[in-house]
């Protein structure tokens, strides 16, 4: 498959036109309490589009140090992806604010750290750049300066290294 079309692969799952808000917390468990927590956001998403992912961490990810790449949460068995998908602007804040109730119900399970992918609307950055880099922030701030002075790729990161 080449780059364009492995690009385009999850095209049909999230189409032109919806509105999405995605948020990730990383869980150091996934026992009845949580798995209640999130049976119960699962009923009450206000869109059939949203959806409570769970990503089975661990193997050999956990295996690499986490120093050895920018990728810092390598320990936590669990992430939860909170997609939050919608048809109807007008809803948008009802939306918005259920995957916020649902990373907030959970972060008591959570040593905090959030996957880049599902950024929310980067409220914070630093708290986002942090979670998701942790020790490994500072060194990626530094080849950032060293390779890019002039911020000619702009991105998260550059926000912090400027």
């Amino acid at each position: 498959m080449s780059w364009t079309e492995a690009q385009t692969f999850l095209d049909r799952d999230y189409p032109a036109g919806l509105f999405y808000y995605w948020k990730s917390i990383y869980l150091n468990r996934l026992d009845q309490e949580v798995i209640g927590i999130l049976a119960d956001h699962a009923a009450r998403r206000p869109s059939s589009e949203s959806s409570l992912d769970i990503w089975f961490l661990g193997g050999a990810t956990a295996r690499v140090p986490t120093t050895e790449t920018a990728f810092a949460q390598r320990h936590p068995p669990y992430m939860i992806g909170i997609e939050a998908n919608w048809h109807d602007r007008e809803t948008s804040k009802v939306n918005i604010e259920w995957a916020r109730a649902v990373y907030r119900d959970l972060l008591p399970f959570s040593d905090g750290g959030s996957y880049l992918n599902f950024p929310g609307f980067v409220e914070d950055r630093q708290a986002l750049l942090r979670g998701a880099y942790g020790e490994n922030l500072h060194r990626l701030e530094r080849v950032k300066a060293q390779y890019d002075p002039h911020n000619l790729f702009p991105g998260l990161l550059s926000i912090s290294a400027r």
